[in-house]
């Protein structure tokens, strides 16, 4: 055990030695290993501090030799170890651009499943990053930004990414973690491919990896994917768009990066050294009087709070890096997102005779349509409500469970409970009472429940035709959702935004028969910016977006006709009619075939649909139709909390293409999702300002614990591209994945031990 490290004490013996390091104003340039250093790394503001410790006697910078230099920052990074004992951080630190890693390289750690990171890294004079990351699962992480150089000559183009990192293997005793990722997607400057392994030695977290790319600047190797010739052969232009999958991994040579963190006794607190291989060849082509200078990065990062990222470096033996993020978890969300529920029935003793129905449901919380008692079984079908947990289905059934029993004669020993949702038909689960009631006095469990439990597939018990109780009230839902949607995309435009506020109803007078509408109010939005910039289309697709919003407070957002059903067991069907989204109205239809216990799903949609003219809202253009429609593979994961969906088929645009979407859902209802769309063909021409690719990260908030507020009611959070033409999906109307998913099995098995809440 060594002597613990408080933070002020690091800080008063750590950072006026860094500062002092650092100085301000050398007052001329040095040369470092050959390359040319600019000099000044803080400005003015910081003379203070250089004039109390002039009289201390210290050197400048400018004085010392490079080793001298060198050896100071190397006596920089050892005063907390040797002040520190032993410790561990297993969350891991961010990097500059957003995802966990060094400095400027990545590793193959990922941060907890949940983990939302928004923030901005500052390296002085060279680049200013705004990023926004997810980490969905916890072998995917997503991250998307936005660059901009600082300090380099006027008219410097902005640069807008997306990054992806995948874990191929898990760390072992012996084995390294492996990651592969994938950066600058979207525009290039940054584009690089690698592959990366970590692994931890006590204190030490060693990374090392293959870059191509940018990270393979340095050459070291010949690629090895040149035994393949074409374009793994040839010289990669980094100035060049990013082109999709054709120019991963391509280009003549590839370099080896690697670096080092150590982890102190201070929690969240540790020290970063870097080799990169990137010599920032599409900076310079830009600014040729730009130099790489060296290729060690050294830094620190602290995390006072799980919620707060902190960095400081050198990098390049000038440039002072500084970075703040917030980093909270998905789960630090849901005190708010709890949806508002009735208080759980108390399980009573057997009744002699059945009593209540469906009355006893209705003041527990739960819509029930439909209640039967036979001599040894009783049963129900639930279908669940908009203000349910989707994430966790269990708990309404256990509550319809407590309430069948107390409902049952004492003869009565099954439970059948039968789930369903907006016409959408679901698995039946059988239970035994006296599992149920030896739970609800605290002698049992709901592992027991599930032991003796059966699990039929949907459709195998159907509901009586007279309803065995009358028929189910006319289902009203009210919908409140804030949506912030927001583009750091838009390179000629800079930050693009959208407040709007969207009120919405369903009513579902006969089950499966929903009619939606809802009124979009504009608050606040800079889309003209877009406008202003580019150039208009010929037949827009949503580069017109400005146009629904300019000089409007209101407007028409949704107002649809739709007919869900369940015609056999794992099939699903929806028909839908009229204005389906703010711009787009017309015909659909949706089949889904959803097999009880599989993973997958196979889906497919149809839509004919017609442009919503801006200044009249309830008409379609005759003029401007186009046949849209995708197949669309599905797979849930072992978690059975998130799912991926690959989709195939034709865009708005009459282009053709195909969308990898990732979604998880949290306790409570929070759920984050990412999506990334590639379209070639059609009439959409893209031009300088916009390309083929769209992508976007999605944030979505319960807001049903305000009592003010339907329960029904989100908030959204979206980061994606806007006014995009190439790439663009139709909105649905009541997707038949997400209608059926709170109702599917693996849903139920993944949350069954709310069933006993």
């Amino acid at each position: 055990m060594g002597m613990p490290l408080h933070t002020s004490n690091f800080i008063l013996v750590t950072f006026p030695v860094f500062v002092w390091l650092l100085d301000l104003n050398p007052p001329e340039t040095h040369k470092f290993a050959g390359h040319a250093v600019r000099p000044g790394l803080v400005g003015d503001p910081k003379s203070w501090l250089r004039r109390a410790y002039k009289g201390v006697g210290m050197p400048r910078p400018s004085d010392l030799t490079p080793g001298a230099l060198w050896g100071l920052v190397a006596v920089f990074c050892l005063v907390p170890i040797a002040l520190a004992a032993s410790g561990a951080d297993d969350l891991g630190s961010l990097a500059n651009r957003g995802g966990i890693g060094l400095l400027e390289l990545p590793t193959a750690r990922m941060a907890p499943v949940g983990t939302v990171v928004g923030g901005v890294t500052i390296t002085d004079g060279v680049y200013r990053h705004g990023f926004l990351a997810i980490q969905p699962w916890p072998w995917l992480a997503t991250g998307i930004r936005r660059s901009r150089r600082v300090g380099g000559p006027d008219g410097w183009p902005d640069d807008a990414d997306v990054d992806l990192r995948l874990r191929l293997s898990d760390e072992t005793r012996w084995r390294p973690a492996l990651a592969l990722g994938l950066e600058g997607l979207a525009s290039g400057r940054f584009g690089s491919e690698y592959l990366v392994a970590s692994k931890r030695w006590f204190d030490l977290d060693f990374a090392l990896g293959l870059g191509w790319g940018r990270l393979g600047e340095a050459g070291h190797f010949a690629n090895p994917l040149s035994l393949l010739g074409g374009r793994y052969d040839r010289d990669r232009d980094p100035l060049a768009s990013p082109g999709g999958p054709p120019r991963w991994f391509s280009g003549r040579d590839v370099a080896v990066f690697g670096g080092v963190e150590y982890h102190t006794a201070l929690p969240g607190f540790s020290l970063k050294l870097e080799y990169t291989p990137d010599l920032m060849r599409a900076d310079r082509q830009l600014d040729p009087a730009l130099e790489p200078g060296l290729a060690i990065n050294a830094g620190l990062a602290y995390r006072p709070w799980r919620w707060l990222d902190l960095g400081l470096g050198i990098e390049r033996g000038r440039d002072l890096m500084a970075r703040l993020a917030l980093r909270p978890q998905a789960g630090d969300l849901t005190l708010l997102a709890l949806p508002v529920e009735a208080p759980p029935p108390v399980h009573q003793p057997r009744p002699a005779s059945e009593r209540g129905r469906r009355r006893d449901f209705a003041e527990a919380g739960l819509n029930v349509r439909a209640v039967t008692m036979a001599p040894t079984t009783a049963s129900a079908w639930l279908d669940l409500a908009d203000g349910d947990d989707p994430a966790a289905p269990a708990r309404p059934l256990g509550r319809a469970v407590r309430v069948l029993a107390n409902q049952a004669p004492a003869g009565v020993e099954q439970l059948t409970v039968t789930l369903g949702r907006k016409g959408l038909d679901g698995p039946s689960v059988a239970v035994m009472r006296g599992d149920l009631e030896r739970a609800s006095h605290f002698r049992g469990s709901a592992e027991e429940l599930w032991e003796n439990a059966v699990v039929l597939p949907a459709g195998t018990v159907r509901a009586p035709a007279d309803g065995s109780g009358g028929t189910a009230p006319t289902r009203w839902t009210g919908i409140v959702t804030p949506l912030l949607q927001q583009s750091p995309f838009e390179a000629a435009a800079g930050y693009v935004y959208r407040a709007s506020l969207d009120a919405g109803i369903e009513a579902e007078p006969w089950r499966g028969l929903i009619f939606a509408g809802g009124v979009r109010i504009n608050l606040s939005d800079n889309l003209d910016r877009v406008a202003r910039v580019t150039p208009p289309a010929s037949r827009p697709v949503r580069s017109d977006l400005w146009a629904y919003t300019a000089d409007r407070l209101s407007t028409l957002d949704h107002l649809s006709v739709s007919w869900l059903a369940s015609p056999s067991s794992d099939w699903h069907l929806r028909v839908s009619a009229g204005h389906f989204e703010e711009q787009y109205g017309g015909l659909g239809g949706e089949i889904l075939y959803r097999p009880g216990a599989a993973r997958w799903a196979l889906g497919g949609d149809f839509n004919q649909v017609w442009k919503r003219p801006p200044e009249e809202p309830l008409r379609l253009d005759p003029t401007a139709g186009v046949a849209t429609g995708h197949a669309t593979l599905y797979y849930e994961m072992p978690d059975q909390a998130s799912h991926a969906a690959l989709r195939v088929g034709r865009f708005l645009g009459g282009d053709f293409g195909g969308s990898v979407e990732a979604a998880h859902l949290f306790s409570g209802g929070v759920r984050l999702s990412a999506y990334g769309a590639w379209a070639g063909g059609g009439w959409v021409r893209p031009n300088a300002a916009q390309t083929r690719f769209d992508y976007g990260l999605q944030l979505s908030l319960p807001l049903g614990r305000l009592a003010f507020l339907p329960e029904a009611s989100r908030a959204e959070v979206a980061s994606r591209t806007l006014m995009r033409d190439a790439g663009q999906r139709l909105t649905l109307p009541q997707p038949l994945y997400d209608v059926s998913d709170p109702i599917s099995y693996g849903r139920l098995v993944g949350t069954w031990p709310e069933i006993v809440r």
